[in-house]
Order: structure tokens, then C-alpha cells, then sequence
């Protein structure tokens, strides 16, 4: 017998369907084929746990209708005039007024922040360079926004420039 043919027995012989001497067959094919095993024990312990599980009951289709036409025949509670006490007018003008403030909202939060606002990205607090004899000098682009840091060396730097 081979690994193909014991498993699909495995799966007979755990549903109750297979004959007594097919039976031997794949219990010797078992005894010497460890991987075969564990198959079978795997398919076991999920046969079990199907078996375990709750039936779902499915309901009767017929009572399930009768139901949904019982509700329907039902009168209503309250009719849609009632639900609100304000006259019409004041409901469209208070759904109008409600969609404005959410419409300015939207357009508040996406709206850019002017460059002033960046300003703070910009500030340095320390410049520091491993070029012995070197000066940094720091300054904000007028036209881009970012933060220019310079370093001049000593040599580069003459008494008018000091």
C-alpha cells in the first residue's frame, strides 16, 4: 500500500466506511509509516472538534415569512410628521446651516498655514563643525524657507568681512 491510497482509507476509516480487512491493511501501512500517522491523527482530532462544534439551526423558511408579513400588517407607531416638533422651514435651515459649519471646517483643516507659521522649523540653536579654524553662519532664504547653514573657513574670512 502507498501513502496515497492510506490516506484517502484514512479518511474512510475515520467516517465509519471502510471494510474489516481494509482495516488491517492500513493499520500495518500505519505501523511503518510515521508520516501516514500523523496525518491520521491530525484528521482525528479535527473530526473530533467538528463534532464538538454546535449545529446551526437553520430556520424554517415558511415561519420566517410569516413573520416578516406579520410585522409588515402592523400599523406604525408614529408617522414621520410627528418625529420632529419644528416646522419644516426650520428643519432645512438648521440641515443647511449644519452642512455650512462642516463645509468651513473641512476647508479650515486643509487650508496651508501661511510661512510665518514655519518659522519655528527654522530656528537653529547650535552649529557645530569638525573644520578646525571655521566660522558657521546661519540664515533663512527669504524665497524658499529653509535654513542655509554657511562655514567659512579661516582662510576664507579677511579683515573686512569681521
Amino acid at each position: 500500500m502507498n501513502c496515497k491510497q492510506a490516506q484517502e482509507w484514512i479518511s474512510r476509516d475515520i467516517d465509519g466506511e471502510l471494510h474489516t480487512a481494509d482495516q488491517e491493511i492500513l493499520t500495518q501501512h500505519l505501523i511503518q509509516c510515521p508520516d501516514c500517522r500523523q496525518i491520521r491523527d491530525h484528521w482525528m482530532k479535527a473530526s473530533q472538534l467538528l463534532k464538538q462544534t454546535a449545529q446551526v439551526k437553520i430556520p424554517d423558511a415558511e415561519e420566517t415569512w410569516q413573520e416578516i408579513r406579520s410585522q409588515l400588517n402592523q400599523p406604525k407607531i408614529a408617522s414621520q410628521s410627528n418625529l420632529l416638533p419644528f416646522p419644516s422651514i426650520i428643519r432645512w435651515v438648521s440641515a443647511a446651516a449644519a452642512i455650512i459649519a462642516i463645509s468651513l471646517g473641512i476647508r479650515f483643516l486643509l487650508q496651508e498655514p501661511p510661512l510665518e507659521t514655519y518659522a519655528f522649523q527654522n530656528e537653529v540653536e547650535f552649529v557645530e563643525t569638525d573644520i578646525p579654524d571655521s566660522s558657521p553662519a546661519v540664515y533663512v532664504d527669504d524665497e524658499s524657507g529653509w535654513t542655509i547653514v554657511w562655514i567659512f573657513e579661516s582662510q576664507d574670512l579677511d579683515e573686512e568681512t569681521i
